[in-house]
This record gives C-alpha cells, structure tokens and sequence, in this order.
C-alpha cells in the first residue's frame, strides 16, 4: 500500500516536472511589441492559456495529494475556488502595502476555510492540503527559476536608444 502511493506520487512528481516547463516558458512570437508593456492580444490569450494550464496541474496535484475521492471533490472543489480566489485577491491587493498586513489577511482567510473544509475532509487531510498548496507553489516558483537561469538574454530592441548609467 505505501510503495503504491510512493509509486503513484513519483509518477506525478515526473508528470509535473515535464509538464510545468511547458506552460512556465513559452514564449510570444515577438517579445519585443510591448510584452513587457502590458498585456495585448496574443499575449493576454498566452497568459490565460497558461493560467489555465498552472491550474489544472494544480487540481491534478492538490487530488492526488489528498486523495480526493469522487464525491468528496464534488463538495470539496466549489469551497476550494472561492478560497482560492479570496487569497488570490488578498494577496494581490495594492491597497494594502505592508507585507505583515497582507500575509495576516491570507491567513485569515485560511482560518475560514480550514472550518469548512473540515465538514469534507479530515483535519489530517486539510493539513495535507495546506501543506501541498505549498509544495505545488515551491515547485512551480523553482521550475520557473531554473528556467529563467537556464533562458537566454533578451535582444535589446533596436529602436530604443541604449540606457547609460
């Protein structure tokens, strides 16, 4: 029974690390028009491509993880993505400056959610989860470094005039 889950979670691990480089780095056709300007176009398109990939890798992760049966994920998922949403908007609102702030406000959200995920999965099993939303978030944010150490430099666009210091 243990080598089967060791097995299974290996498997996963293996799926993961080829498929997260995928959706990670790929690339617009031409970087150049306004990629780092803001989102346009095909790059808004690439961005919620790879959002969308990210988040079925994580849904796949986050199940194995726990162990979701069938009907548990039934109740478990909808709960799941508005916590998810509301520590997604936590953590990202500008309003507020302080790091401490911020991170108090995610864990507060945490707090809520940890009682309603306790009406579907064990207290060892919510456990679980937190912990592997953070496994899955170290392993994206390394694979995401690895690539960018591994990404060769960016041509300067050749319109722009050279920034001297």
């Amino acid at each position: 029974m243990l080598k089967t889950k060791q097995l299974r979670m290996q498997k996963l691990y293996l799926f993961l690390i080829f498929a997260i480089p995928t959706l990670v780095m790929a690339q617009p056709p031409h970087p150049q028009k306004g990629f780092r300007g803001g989102m346009r176009g095909e790059n808004r398109q690439l961005n919620a491509e790879h959002k969308n990939r990210l988040q079925s890798l994580s849904v796949a992760y986050l199940t194995k993880a726990i162990q979701l049966t069938p009907e548990e994920a039934e109740k478990f998922w909808p709960v799941y993505n508005k916590y998810n949403e509301e520590v997604r908007r936590a953590a990202m609102d500008s309003t507020k400056r302080d790091v401490l702030e911020k991170q108090q406000e995610v864990l507060n959200i945490r707090k809520k959610y940890q009682k309603d995920f306790h009406k579907i999965l064990s207290s060892e099993r919510t456990q679980q989860l937190f912990h592997a939303e953070m496994e899955f978030r170290n392993m994206v944010k390394k694979e995401l470094e690895e690539r960018r150490k591994n990404m060769p430099p960016r041509r300067r666009d050749s319109n722009k005039p050279p920034i001297r210091g």
